[in-house]
């Protein structure tokens, strides 16, 4: 049987331990972990930019983006399994294929309509 691509837009693979996940950070995802929270997705990730991430943050931030029926209680283990440095990789990659414009301007976004000669603020 071949293995079935997977054809959702910024969607990330990982394997853990053998078994093969799916993660993405869709609408529906950054609205529940809302719901969840009470914290907007964009919050989440610049916490853990300035370097305050926490368990129950990444926990969520995981349980929200991974694919499938999964308990928090589920995604932790899964998160035991995996190794921090692993879920912040998988986290970042989540987070760059659902939102590229943030790491690489567009032309779009680096010209505006200021006069010429003045920079846009």
């Amino acid at each position: 049987k071949k293995k079935k691509k997977n054809s959702k837009r910024g969607s990330i693979s990982f394997e853990v331990r053998g078994a093969s996940h799916s993660a993405r950070l869709s609408t529906n995802s950054m609205v529940r972990y809302q719901d969840e929270t009470g914290e907007s997705i964009m919050d989440a990730f610049a916490s853990m930019d300035s370097g305050r991430p926490d368990m129950k943050r990444l926990r969520a931030l995981l349980w929200v983006c991974i694919e499938g029926d999964h308990s928090q209680e589920d995604v932790g283990d899964i998160m035991d399994e995996m190794g921090f440095p692993e879920v912040g990789r998988v986290l970042g990659l989540v987070a760059k294929a659902a939102f590229p414009q943030a790491e690489e301007p567009s032309e779009a976004s680096t010209s505006g309509n200021a006069k010429a000669g003045k920079k846009a603020r």
